[in-house]
């Protein structure tokens, strides 16, 4: 059970010319069944639109907590121990996570255990029990985890670049809440938010290599109605119901001149760099992959341009990657990396990155391009029968687009993206100036 940081990314479809039927299991749900050729293995998910960007400040984490209970005991399977020998049995895992805008719960079994699969899912979405005692404990396990994730510089660098980034929102703290925030939720308020969010835009998603009308009258069967949960109601969660939205929020930021900084006190040997701009919003499809094969040509392989600059000609750095998070209202894209823990070395190494994003426009080359594309195209083959990943992007496109979106659509658009479309893309979000620099150094290197 994790708290997402950096993980939502649209990456290049995971998906072929399967066999996918969407449509309505109540008012509340939509179902999204995909036929593919994935053997003997199946995948089925409950995807909840809500995250920490819906939480009011008083009940931050409650959504990563309510994540945590959903497996901790239902009606039909009174113990996560009963739950887990069940799917174990199948020779499955269930896992769920939570991020800024979506809650997602996640089994992947054979599929000749469908039948248990959906029971479960099921059982633990109308019925589970939500005890105290459980939620007790698993408030202390997310406390533990939230003193880790303080603990650890490297997710401290991230959650300080993020915290920068989305001041003044609801994204602002870390997805998990505080330690304050989550040892006051209640059993009362876990039912009122499941009341509340647990009632729109849910998508439930069935991925194997079973006929689609199988899947989808699996779904009817045990999905046909609304989660509600017997609570006196609380105004203070049922009247927030509406996302508070924050169109192109990165970009609008006041700029600042080279970037912004935010740095954590540190002395480890290493320190860690985050790099965050302004990014495309989910809606946005052309413009989300013009972004990822711009993240490659930066960081995708051995000889992209940052590898080139930053270790091959300059030995500041042993890995670097970068990613984008694209969601309804705004983007995020960050890169990575680390160096040694001196502020000459720090200092070089941002101030390399950020010089070859300004000269990004004239790096960019066609041959290099046309590389980059065909490495994308070819990746989408070599996990097309990933049934997790096919279902999680199929629900994100139905969500975020209002429908699925079929592999020869998205083949087309990546191959018709030119080198002018990335230059342009380019020159609108990698702006230093609308930039975070986040670092852990031994004092403020930028002081």
């Amino acid at each position: 059970m994790t708290r997402k940081r950096y993980t939502h990314k649209k990456q290049i479809p995971k998906i072929t010319n399967h066999n996918v039927d969407v449509g309505d299991l109540n008012s509340a749900m939509k179902y999204v069944v995909v036929q593919m050729d994935c053997g003997d293995e199946m995948s089925l998910q409950v995807r909840v639109n809500v995250g920490s960007r819906d939480e009011t400040e008083d009940i931050k984490g409650i959504s990563h907590l309510l994540e945590h209970m959903f497996f901790q005991g239902s009606k039909s399977y009174p113990t996560s121990k009963q739950l887990e020998k069940e799917i174990y049995s199948c020779g499955g895992n269930y896992n769920a996570y939570t991020d800024y805008h979506e809650t997602v719960y996640h089994t992947e079994a054979s599929v000749t255990c469908a039948e248990t699969v959906a029971k479960i899912m099921s059982s633990s979405l109308y019925h589970s029990l939500l005890k105290q005692s459980n939620l007790t404990n698993e408030k202390n396990v997310v406390v533990n985890e939230l003193r880790d994730a303080l603990s650890n510089t490297e997710e401290a660098v991230s959650q300080n670049l993020l915290s920068d980034m989305f001041k003044d929102t609801r994204m602002e703290q870390d997805v998990g809440g505080t330690v304050n925030t989550v040892q006051k939720i209640t059993c009362s308020q876990l039912r009122n938010f499941l009341n509340t969010y647990y009632s729109q835009d849910m998508i439930v998603v069935f991925c194997s290599s079973r006929p689609v009308k199988e899947g989808v009258t699996l779904l009817q069967r045990y999905f046909c109605k609304q989660p509600h949960y017997s609570v006196k109601t609380d105004p203070k969660i049922t009247q927030d119901k509406t996302r508070q939205l924050y169109p192109d929020y990165l970009l609008h930021r006041t700029p600042v001149l080279p970037f912004r900084t935010v740095y954590i006190k540190s002395s480890d040997e290493q320190s860690f760099v985050s790099v965050g701009f302004p990014c495309c919003k989910y809606s946005e499809t052309k413009h989300c992959y013009e972004m990822i094969i711009l993240s490659e040509f930066l960081t995708g392989y051995m000889n992209s341009l940052l590898y080139t600059v930053l270790r091959q000609k300059h030995g500041l750095i042993y890995h670097i990657d970068s990613m984008c998070d694209f969601y309804q209202d705004m983007g995020l894209f960050v890169i990575r990396c680390t160096s040694t823990n001196q502020q000459a070395k720090v200092k070089q190494t941002v101030n390399l990155i950020m010089e070859c994003i300004t000269n990004l426009n004239t790096s960019l080359n066609r041959k290099d391009i046309i590389r980059v594309k065909k490495h994308l195209l070819k990746s989408i083959n070599l996990s097309k029968n990933d049934p997790h990943s096919v279902g999680a992007e199929y629900a994100q496109d139905v969500y975020h687009l209002g429908k699925e979106e079929h592999l020869r659509d998205k083949y087309k658009i990546i191959q018709d993206i030119t080198l002018n479309n990335l230059k342009q893309t380019c020159h609108k979000y990698l702006q230093p100036k609308l930039a975070t620099v986040s670092y852990s150094g031994t004092s403020n290197y930028w002081k």
